[in-house]
């Protein structure tokens, strides 16, 4: 989430964005407050696609991934490099050196092409090329039975072998050296000659490079093929959505092995963390925001066990927040409701229901001793996140307070317990109102915008952005509309939305942080509207440059800031809460919840149904019970075929399915099982009273 921003963070972002000079006439303004990639890509009526996208900004340009254990307390990270390290801040643990005398891995100059093993699994192979000789470093983390329990062990691999233009030519190593900052601890391993390749394996406890030994070349591939099987095992029942797109597929399995990594184990209770090496700490709203996504992607097991060890730390009076702030609090009680959602599972309901009453009820004392007249009526005087330490008033911590209020009544009244249920849905009706009253009378209204001021009574975060759609401001609103508070077509949401779009609160179509830099992951409630509204092209330019420029582009590890003109990133990567917000994106892209309809294909890239590609979606998790569909296009035909199986546990009263055709043809016909179908629009058909699978044959003119 959201951190204090240290002096290097303001460096990262103080650089050049343009000459300053005479002022600009007012329509020069009004130009440059709006997002002009945004605007050039969205020209016109194509997709954004992640090539055009990927174009108009550089590759971040200091990477860093992490590999070992499952909820194992300490990760194996290595940055841009090849150096393996433990924690921000501090010197290398170690690095690779070849020749005599040591030539590092990584000079700062040289290319370094990076890559996961298959593409996704936290395995990592870096290559690059020196003096005509290719040199491939391997390293990931292993434990005994890859316990989070057992030590941890760094196995790296250094592969030499020239080049195939200069065969012969190249000089092999006679000599791998593991450097450490202490000079003294430099360890010396002859390589392997193997079929015309220098080879040294080796492996050492976790963060102890002087105690490394050299192992075998047989011994390091057997353990490199039981880390790879074990990965594959850890992923693949997750791995739910076949789509025609490598890098998108490849990336959000990625997502996937990243969150396992960040999650740690500590004194026996499991604790979802932000960061490897860095934001060490479990930050209550990121937390429970991954809870969620482990529901969405059928992680039911981890989602439980990771909210059990959350409500360990819920104090007696049923307050819970940890290095975060009051939206933990109602954070808490949403993520609770949407694992029975998700689940249907009314016993473990029943086993933590006191939890949720004492949280309710916590926020009911709250709103007792909350202002009784005013622009803050009714609202609760708290720290809202944790880059601001002092209370306010702000309508992202209240917001997520009333609607886990409304979804704590609801999940009550589900088994049972009336009383309770309705308490709690009475008082968020009147939380409700107060809050929707004070943004009302909040608002700076102009000729031609309203603006919502975040914090109602001192406008802290407008001042903060010099009264500008981005920073903090554009940060806070986006998390603002992903509590779900406001409908996507409400007013209020549109003063956000608008003010975002039209006062520089966006780049590339991603929040705005500082003068040349995104903050891509905050952008997923601004997303999330704009899929709502139906407008996949706005949440596509989001997705694209998500991959561009919030992450690693071969690697796909995901970082809090990026200065996007530069490619200067800050080193908060692999990151949780980037993991969390990507992959809740793609699944909503592909299916997601409606009220009482199931939403399916509302932002699939055309791209995907050209002619001979095909998407597969396995057993999704949605709170209807679980979906799958398959959608098979042979568009030069003229014809795509869709194949659902649709949820049993509780049917949707509406199917709504979007066909995004990749030429943009309408609808001619649908045939359901062989029969024609008439609740059929230009690009969409609705379906009722679905309760089988069915084969849909959908013809184009």
């Amino acid at each position: 989430m959201m951190r204090p921003i240290t002096l290097a963070c303001v460096l990262l972002f103080l650089l050049p964005s343009g000459l300053i000079g005479a002022q600009p006439d007012s329509s020069a303004t009004r130009e440059a407050s709006l997002d002009r990639v945004g605007s050039l890509v969205l020209k016109g009526k194509a997709d954004p696609t992640y090539e055009k996208v990927s174009n108009y900004y550089p590759a971040m340009l200091y990477p860093k991934e992490a590999v070992g254990v499952p909820e194992h307390p300490l990760d194996i990270s290595v940055d841009h490099l090849g150096r393996l390290e433990r924690n921000h801040g501090e010197p290398p643990i170690a690095w690779l050196a070849f020749g005599d005398p040591p030539v590092p891995f990584g000079d700062g100059k040289t290319p370094i092409k990076r890559r996961l093993l298959d593409g996704y699994k936290p395995i990592l192979v870096l290559a690059t090329v020196r003096d005509g000789v290719n040199y491939e470093q391997t390293v990931f983390g292993w434990s005994e039975g890859f316990s989070a329990d057992k030590d941890l062990y760094a196995y790296v691999r250094l592969q030499a072998r020239p080049t195939v233009e200069k065969w012969g030519s190249g000089a092999l190593p006679n000599r791998v050296s593991l450097m450490t900052p202490d000079a003294a601890q430099r360890m010396d391993f002859t390589p392997v000659d193997r079929n015309h390749a220098a080879e040294v394996c080796l492996r050492f406890p976790w963060p102890k490079p002087a105690e490394a030994v050299s192992v075998t070349p047989e011994e390091f591939e057997k353990t490199l093929k039981s880390t790879s099987e074990f990965w594959q095992k850890q992923i693949a029942p997750a791995a739910q959505f076949d789509v025609p797109d490598k890098r998108v597929s490849e990336a959000y399995r990625a997502w996937i092995g990243y969150s396992k990594l960040l999650v740690d184990k500590v004194n026996g209770v499991y604790e979802p963390h932000d960061g490897a090496g860095f934001y060490e700490e479990n930050y209550g709203y990121s937390a429970l925001l991954h809870c969620i996504a482990l529901d969405l992607y059928g992680m039911y097991s981890k989602a439980e066990l990771y909210l059990d060890s959350i409500l360990h730390f819920q104090q007696p009076s049923g307050l819970y927040t940890q290095n975060f702030g009051l939206p933990d609090q109602g954070m808490l009680l949403t993520a609770l409701t949407e694992h029975y959602r998700l689940t249907g599972d009314a016993k473990w309901l029943r086993r933590i229901a006191g939890n949720m009453v004492r949280a309710g009820d916590w926020l009911i004392e709250q709103r007792k001793n909350a202002p009784k007249a005013g622009v803050t009526k009714g609202l609760i005087k708290y720290r809202p996140y944790c880059d601001y330490a002092e209370p306010e008033y702000n309508y992202f911590s209240d917001a997520n307070c009333c609607v886990g209020l409304e979804n704590a009544a609801t999940a009550l009244k589900a088994i049972g317990m009336t009383k309770d249920a309705t308490r709690f849905a009475s008082e968020a009706r009147q939380y409700r109102a107060d809050i929707l009253a004070s943004m009302d009378a909040a608002a700076i209204r102009k000729p031609d915008s309203t603006i919502l001021p975040l914090v109602p009574d001192t406008h802290r975060l407008l001042k903060m952005s010099g009264y500008t759609g981005g920073d903090y401001y554009g940060l806070v609103a986006s998390c603002l509309l992903d509590a779900a508070f406001l409908p996507a077509t409400d007013k209020r949401a549109s003063w956000i939305v608008d003010f975002m779009e039209q006062k520089k609160g966006l780049t590339a179509g991603l929040c705005r942080f500082g003068p040349d830099g995104v903050d891509h992951a905050y952008t997923y409630g601004y997303l999330m509207t704009q899929l709502e509204r139906g407008d996949a092209r706005k949440v596509l330019l989001g997705f694209w440059s998500m991959l561009a420029f919030g992450m690693t582009r071969e690697t796909y590890s995901g970082v809090e800031c990026t200065s996007i003109v530069t490619g200067a990133n800050y080193w908060t990567l692999p990151h949780l809460y980037s993991c969390t917000q990507q992959l809740r994106l793609l699944r909503n892209m592909l299916l997601r919840e409606d009220g009482q309809t199931l939403r399916i294909g509302d932002a699939i890239p055309r791209a995907w149904l050209e002619d001979g590609k095909k998407i597969n979606v396995r057993e999704a998790p949605t709170e209807f019970g679980d979906v799958s569909y398959s959608i098979i296009s042979a568009a030069k035909k003229g014809l795509i075929q869709i194949k659902l199986t649709p949820p049993t546990r509780r049917a949707p009263k509406l199917i709504h399915i979007t066909l995004r055709h990749p030429t943009q043809t309408p609808i001619r016909a649908v045939y359901m099982n062989g029969k024609k179908w008439t609740k059929v629009t230009k690009d969409s058909i609705e379906l009722t009273g679905v309760i089988k699978p069915m084969t849909l044959e959908v013809r184009y003119r």
